[in-house]
């Protein structure tokens, strides 16, 4: 079969879908919209309803959990779009959300073309009846069971928005891992972990530290001042005077929520700066930890682009990876490392070292003959790697940038037992030509979501998932212009949810629409971390049929690879 024949089967079996969905908002950097906590408020409400519906319908709309803490809510909405329940307006429970309207179309037809089992963000207004007045709503939805399950958070246009940077961001990552560690420790032992937070720094990296609170205000422990031990939280203030104890009582929820206000920064000795600091509750007691924008009123220059961004993601994959193996096999960990060929501990030029805490390379993906060497006798303009690493070390994990001989190094750096693990990479930086709307970006995260839904189903039952996806109905294979296929190693396509009848073909006889093989681009891109590779498809959303840019996420398990991407707009 040619790849023209291909080609004309695809485009013959290719569907228009309309599909309504707002001007997507700018959340992933906006500290004040929640969407780890919206998120979690989801999937507890619907763990929870598998169990109890009725139950879960009456507790949200009695506004006695899961929504009524203003500006969050939480809402369900049946199949057909009428609301069964919603915290900040019961009133309106029964109501066809088709029949309020949002701009050309309606909020219910906004729930029911945009619920996905993976999740979505859209946004609309809503009655806030706080302030007796309609504004914006972010609103974090997600389809189960027939059924769509959503958090929103009424968005005050008067309140000031933290825009946060990637680095940002992943400091966010640390202080939740941080509350986490904390919330597991003091489950185990309370007062070990309290003596912990007051005289070790076993919870701390950097600037980010924890400290608990019992909810009658006490403060029980804090890694960064002791002397506030014992003391009433309502009456400790932030440097502009707010009460901390008023703002931990008003955003203590189990689903974690950030806050921002200012406090002194440890790394700065600044008299106060503005913090975000993670919250969350078990029990009686509520624990946090922060950290301090770098930018808060601007993007910082060099920006990374939205490669970096997915490289740094597989970074950490791959951090992960090698530090679990490390402990399980150090000597073929190693042998890996240093196998050129063995892509377990790489992705193109990224590579992992091991260091001890002597700062000795113990081992080196990129040179194994500087294996024995210590860090400290590398000097890359005029600062050794030694002090460059073993500083910055730490048990989260903790990015460091610097200039190795005029090309640019961002490393992963995390502590794990007596060694240092090194994730190194190469950014490319801001790349107009390649941009992404966050649209787009979140588009990514629901195609790397289906893809893990794929390699997870077809290894526990191949048969099934190949028809669930070559049937293209399914809402874990098709997403508006998103589908999976599976492809063999020998080329053989096994599975397509944009057109079965690519099934059975080799793709080595088969070419995108620019004339390129889709086997070669696949073959050079096999790797167990995913990666994006671009090529040009027929969009099943468009009838234009002479192929658009597209973008795939393709991963490799045992011999088959998994692949689905998205259609940028502007490229």
């Amino acid at each position: 079969m040619t790849s023209q024949y291909v080609i004309g089967a695809l485009l013959a079996a290719s569907l228009l879908v309309g599909v309504a969905h707002a001007e997507f908002p700018d959340i992933r950097k906006n500290a004040a919209l929640n969407q780890d906590s919206l998120g979690n408020m989801v999937d507890d409400i619907i763990a929870r309803f598998a169990v109890n519906p009725e139950h879960i319908i009456q507790m949200i709309n009695s506004d006695t959990a899961f929504s009524g803490t203003s500006p969050e809510y939480s809402f369900i909405v049946d199949s057909s779009g009428h609301l069964l329940a919603h915290g900040s307006t019961p009133n309106m429970v029964g109501q066809d959300m088709h029949t309020i309207p949002y701009e050309d179309s309606s909020v219910g037809m906004l729930l029911v073309e945009n619920a996905s089992p993976y999740g979505k963000w859209i946004q609309y207004e809503w009655h806030n009846p706080q302030y007796n007045e309609t504004v914006l709503n972010i609103v974090w939805i997600r389809a189960w069971g027939g059924y769509i399950f959503g958090g929103g958070v009424y968005v005050d246009p008067n309140a000031a928005s933290i825009m946060l940077t990637e680095n940002d961001v992943d400091r966010q990552r640390v202080a939740q891992n941080v509350v986490q560690d904390v919330l597991f420790s003091f489950a185990r032992d309370p007062e070990w972990t309290v003596d912990a937070i007051g005289e070790i720094d076993l919870f701390e990296d950097a600037e980010v530290y924890p400290f608990i609170v019992d909810v009658n205000g006490t403060v029980m422990a804090h890694g960064h001042s002791p002397d506030l031990v014992g003391t009433d939280a309502e009456f400790v203030f932030d440097t502009e005077g707010t009460s901390l104890g008023d703002l931990l009582e008003a955003n203590a929820t189990p689903y974690g929520r950030w806050i921002d206000y200012y406090w002194p920064n440890p790394l700065t000795y600044n008299i106060g700066e503005t913090k975000l600091a993670w919250v969350t509750t078990l029990g009686g007691f509520i624990f946090a930890a922060g950290m301090y924008p770098e930018t808060p009123d601007y993007e910082r220059n060099p920006i990374y682009s939205w490669r970096d961004i997915e490289e740094r993601r597989v970074s950490m994959d791959i951090m992960d990876a090698v530090v679990r193996d490390f402990a399980n096999n150090p000597a073929a960990t190693i042998d890996a490392i240093h196998d050129t060929d063995d892509i377990l501990y790489r992705d193109g030029s990224t590579y992992v070292a091991i260091i001890n805490m002597a700062g000795d390379i113990v081992a080196h993906g990129a040179d194994a003959t500087v294996v024995g060497t210590n860090l400290y006798d590398i000097e890359y303009d005029g600062t050794s790697l030694g002090d460059r690493y073993m500083p910055n070390a730490s048990p989260y994990g903790k990015w460091v940038e610097y200039n190795d001989r005029g090309t640019a190094v961002m490393v992963m750096l995390k502590i794990h037992g007596p060694h240092i693990f090194a994730v190194v990479m190469e950014p490319e930086y801001y790349n107009t030509s390649n941009d992404l709307t966050q649209y787009e970006r979140d588009r990514q995260r629901i195609v790397r979501a289906m893809v893990q839904q794929s390699v997870e189903s077809f290894m526990d039952s191949p048969l099934s998932t190949i028809n669930a996806i070559n049937a293209g109905e399914d809402p874990l294979y098709h997403d508006m212009e998103i589908f999976p296929y599976i492809v063999n190693f020998n080329g053989t396509i096994m599975a397509h949810g944009g057109s079965p009848s690519l099934v059975g073909v080799d793709s080595n006889y088969l070419d995108d629409s620019r004339g390129n093989n889709l086997w070669d681009m696949l073959e050079a891109n096999i790797t167990p971390y995913g990666r994006w590779i671009e090529y040009h498809w027929p969009n099943p959303l468009e009838d234009d049929h002479t192929g658009e840019p597209k973008l795939d996420w393709v991963v490799s398990r045992g011999d088959y690879i998994f692949g689905a991407g998205i259609y940028p707009d502007d490229w």
